[in-house]
C-alpha cells in the first residue's frame, strides 16, 4: 500500500499547479470510442482487462475500473500498460483515488479537494452520506467544486460520464431495437436473462413501462437486474432514457435538456415531486402535442408508439425483423421544434437536439474517461405513483 501513496507524492508541486491544469497528462486513448481502437488495443482491452464494447464506451460498467492499481494482477497491468497507461494515469483518472485510504488521501494532499466536494472519512470511508456533489452534473458544481474535481482528473466530459457509443439518430442516446422487439420474436436465451433477472414475462414486455423494474433508473436496480439489464443489451443511458424516461430523477437532478423537456411538458418541482397532480400533456396523445412537446418528449427518449401506449406487436414488422419505429437515420421529424433547447444538449451525451448524429473518427470524437464515484450523480428516487 505504501508505494501508491509515495507514487502519489511525486505530483505535489502538480498538484499546486493552475486550477485548470491535471496532474498528470489524460491519457487519450481511452477517450477514443472502442470501435476506433485499433484490432491490437481491443484486444487487450477484453482479453487483459474484460472490457466489452459497451462497456468501453460507458465509463463505470467494467469491473475493472473498480480497481485500483495496486490491486491488478499481472495479466491486468500488463494489459494497462500496453494501452498507454502509468499507475497514477489509471488511479486518478479512471479510478478517482476510490480504492485509497482517508489517511492515504491525506498523506497524498488530496483530501482537501475531497473535502471542497463535500466527502469527509465517514463518508468516503462508507458511514455517512454522500456529498450532495455527488448528485450533480459538472454545469451544477461551483468554480471551487470544479477546480477540486480536477485534482481528481475530472473534466466536464468524464464528470458526466459522456457516452462514447456511436449514435446516428435523433435520440440522446443510441436507439435500442432489441427492445421493442415482441416477446414471441425474442430467442430463447434473450427470454430467459429477462424473465430470470428482470422479471419480464410476455405481457410486461409487449407492454411497456408494466414491469417494476422499469420505474427505477439503472443504478437504482439491484445486482442481478443491473447485470441482466446489461447482458440484455442496456447500460446507464439507455435504460434512463427510454425505458425510465429519467422519471425516477429527483428535480435538482434534471439538467440541461432533461430540466427543458420536462418543463416544456408541463411539469413543476411540485408535481414532479408529489405526483397528486400531472400536466395535461400526460392525457395528451402524441399527435395532438404540440411540435415544442415532441421535441421535449424526444429527448426523453419517447417516440409516438412509446408515448401513446401500443403495444409492440403493433408497431413490429414480422417480415424484416425490424421495429416500426426505428428512427430515421437521415432526417429528423418535421412534426417536431428543437428550438426550444437552444442547442443545449443532454448530460452524458454528444446529442445536438434537431441533429442527427454522424459516425465521428477517432482524431475528432468527443469522448470520456471511465469514473466510478460519478455514477452516483444518476441515481434517482423511486418516485411514489
Amino acid at each position: 500500500m505504501a508505494s501508491k501513496t509515495a507514487a502519489l507524492l511525486i505530483s505535489t508541486s502538480l498538484m499546486a499547479a493552475s486550477a485548470q491544469d491535471f496532474p498528470y497528462p489524460r491519457p487519450d486513448k481511452r477517450y477514443m470510442a472502442f470501435q476506433y481502437l485499433s484490432g491490437e488495443d481491443q484486444a487487450v482491452a477484453q482479453n487483459n482487462l474484460g472490457y466489452t464494447p459497451i462497456t468501453w464506451n460507458v465509463p463505470g460498467l467494467a469491473p475493472v475500473e473498480q480497481l485500483g492499481w495496486w490491486q491488478f494482477s499481472e495479466q491486468q497491468k500488463n494489459g494497462a500498460i500496453a494501452l498507454g497507461f502509468t499507475e497514477n494515469q489509471w488511479d486518478c483518472y479512471i479510478n478517482h483515488y476510490l480504492t485509497y485510504t482517508w489517511s492515504e488521501l491525506t498523506e497524498a494532499g488530496l483530501t482537501d479537494a475531497l473535502g471542497t466536494l463535500g466527502w469527509t472519512q465517514n463518508s468516503w470511508e462508507g458511514s455517512g452520506d454522500s456529498p450532495a456533489t455527488e448528485s450533480k452534473w459538472w454545469g451544477q458544481l461551483t468554480t471551487d467544486e470544479k477546480n477540486a474535481a480536477r485534482k481528481l482528473c475530472y473534466f466536464q466530459d468524464n464528470w458526466n460520464q459522456v457516452d462514447m457509443t456511436p449514435n446516428n439518430s435523433y435520440f440522446p442516446f443510441p436507439f435500442p431495437g432489441f427492445r421493442y422487439r415482441p416477446w414471441d420474436e425474442l430467442s430463447a436465451d434473450f427470454q430467459d436473462t429477462a424473465a430470470n433477472s428482470l422479471s419480464y414475462d410476455s405481457d410486461t414486455w409487449d407492454t411497456l413501462g408494466n414491469n417494476t423494474a422499469e420505474l427505477n433508473t439503472y443504478l437504482n436496480l439491484d445486482e442481478t437486474e443491473r447485470n441482466g439489464a446489461l447482458d440484455l443489451g442496456f447500460y446507464t443511458h439507455t435504460w434512463d432514457c427510454y425505458m425510465n424516461h429519467y422519471d425516477a430523477y429527483y428535480w435538482d437532478s434534471l439538467y440541461g435538456s432533461l430540466l427543458i423537456a420536462v418543463e416544456e411538458l408541463g411539469w413543476t418541482e411540485d408535481m414532479w415531486t408529489n405526483r397528486d397532480t400531472y400536466p395535461d400533456s400526460e392525457a395528451t396523445f402524441w399527435a395532438d402535442l404540440t411540435p415544442q412537446e415532441r421535441a421535449a418528449a424526444t429527448a426523453l427518449c419517447y417516440f409516438q408508439e412509446s408515448w401513446d401506449g401500443e403495444d409492440l406487436s403493433t408497431f413490429y414488422d414480422y417480415s424484416t425483423g425490424l421495429t416500426k419505429a426505428m428512427p430515421s437515420t437521415t432526417e429528423v421529424p418535421a412534426d417536431m421544434d428543437f428550438s426550444i433547447f437552444a442547442g443545449q444538449g443532454a448530460p452524458g451525451s454528444t446529442w445536438v437536439p434537431g441533429q442527427i448524429a454522424t459516425q465521428q473518427s477517432s482524431s475528432n470524437m468527443k469522448v470520456v474517461s471511465a469514473s466510478v464515484t460519478a455514477l452516483a450523480l444518476l441515481v434517482g428516487s423511486l418516485l411514489s405513483m
